[in-house]
């Protein structure tokens, strides 16, 4: 087991994060409180948006069947089968009760998605999940909005099936987020061939003040730990965290995304690697490991978007794990399909992820597209659903278990 050492000290007190600055709304719609709206198959769209971004957008249902209900909307430019702007996923506890007023408002957000001022701005809402035979209902509005805002028979461009002059929603501006950065994956623990992982992080305070700062392992409970970080002028304080995991929860073995959160802007890496026991013949104590960077939370893949993992290999000299961390704050979904190095689609699967949450599938070449002797393919993986998703895969040396990080690029 690695050294929990901290070349800083450590804060005693809980140091509460750091509050987002509050977004202002860029375009409102009155709800109404009463009737039951129309169903979730009808588009909206805003003909000359007025801004140049959108941060989330709240909207309000209501259903006749009462349970879990998954709604995802998507915004385009143009029309309702223009350029995806981007499309979020949430999830609504409902009521059942279709007369009785609208259940509580649902928020999908948007990141600060790019969006061209004065352009026609087209929104679609899909039921994901929702209960056996149920009918969902949109709250469509008053009638008064602060720009305007029609409603569509459908989502089926042109956009000339105008059914009302409004929708009930309000459309805020990106919120200005504290400093906030994710590494994909941490470890603590064994894995295959007498392999046993550990991650050291190391954190920089770009900041001219002291930098309070958090760090959430997101397993669990999802726990967290807090250390300051002094800076005056141009001098800037280093941590070194030796066994992130065990430092922050000496109690999980495994692996989990990371989360840092800070007042002040850092500059974060980790390593990733084996441990070699004391008492091994070669290398005693010795490690062989990767480097994973740290993402901000618009780095992510959002969903339309496909990345690259190139260079992998599954034989008798390497195997090949494939992981993808959502760091978005809606559930997520993408299909990662394995290709040989001439193109050929060897076999897909599907990863669901919620917030937060780390998978990795472990040697799906071998598992899933059941080949030993891949000397060089690709995978791809596609965002089908959700905003904020790092891919990656880990090549691994059978004899050292020494590990090469592939990031996923578009």
């Amino acid at each position: 087991m690695g050294s929990h050492a901290m070349k800083v000290s450590l804060v005693a007190a809980i140091i509460l994060l750091p509050a987002l600055v509050a977004a202002q709304p860029i375009v409102t719609c009155q709800f109404d409180p009463n009737g039951s709206g129309d169903h979730t198959d009808r588009g909206f769209y805003v003909p000359n948006f007025p801004a140049s971004a959108i941060g989330r957008v709240q909207l309000q249902f209501v259903s006749n069947k009462p349970g879990e209900h998954v709604f995802a909307l998507t915004a385009r430019d143009g029309t309702y089968d223009g350029p995806i702007i981007g499309t979020a996923v949430q999830t609504a506890i409902l009521g059942g009760q279709v007369q009785a007023g609208y259940d509580p408002i649902v928020s999908f957000n948007f990141y600060g998605a790019t969006v061209t001022a004065g352009h026609t701005v087209t929104f679609a809402v899909q039921d994901v999940r929702v209960p056996t035979d149920a009918s969902t209902y949109m709250n469509v509005g008053t009638g008064h909005c602060s720009v305007p805002v029609w409603e569509t028979e459908g989502t089926e461009p042109p956009l000339d099936t105008h059914r009302t002059a409004s929708m009930g929603l309000t459309i805020y501006a990106p919120e200005a987020s504290a400093n906030t950065f994710w590494v994909p994956a941490v470890s603590h623990g064994g894995g295959a061939a007498n392999s046993q992982w550990r991650s050291d992080v190391k954190i920089l305070n770009r900041g001219a003040g002291q930098a309070n700062v958090t760090l959430r392992l997101h397993e669990g409970s999802n726990p967290t730990r807090d250390i300051a970080l002094a800076a005056g002028g141009e001098a800037r304080v280093e941590a070194t965290i030796d066994d992130v995991v065990a430092w922050v929860d000496p109690s999980f073995s495994g692996s989990a995304a990371l989360e840092v959160i800070s007042d002040q802007p850092l500059t974060i890496e980790s390593r990733n690697y084996n441990l070699l026991a004391a008492d091994v013949q070669c290398n005693p104590s010795a490690t062989f490991g990767q480097l994973y960077d740290a993402y901000t939370p618009d780095m992510g893949l959002i969903a339309g978007q496909t990345a690259m993992l190139v260079g992998l290999v599954e034989n008798s000299k390497f195997r090949t794990n494939i992981g993808l961390t959502n760091i978005g704050s809606t559930s997520a979904q993408a299909t990662v399909s394995l290709c040989d190095s001439a193109g050929n689609v060897l076999a897909t699967y599907d990863v669901g992820l919620a917030a937060g949450e780390w998978k990795q599938a472990y040697r799906p070449f071998n598992g899933v597209a059941h080949l030993s002797n891949l000397d060089g393919g690709y995978a791809k993986v596609k965002i089908t659903a959700g905003n904020g998703v790092i891919a990656y895969a880990s090549v691994v040396d059978w004899q050292t278990n020494d590990p090469t990080t592939v990031i996923g690029k578009l």
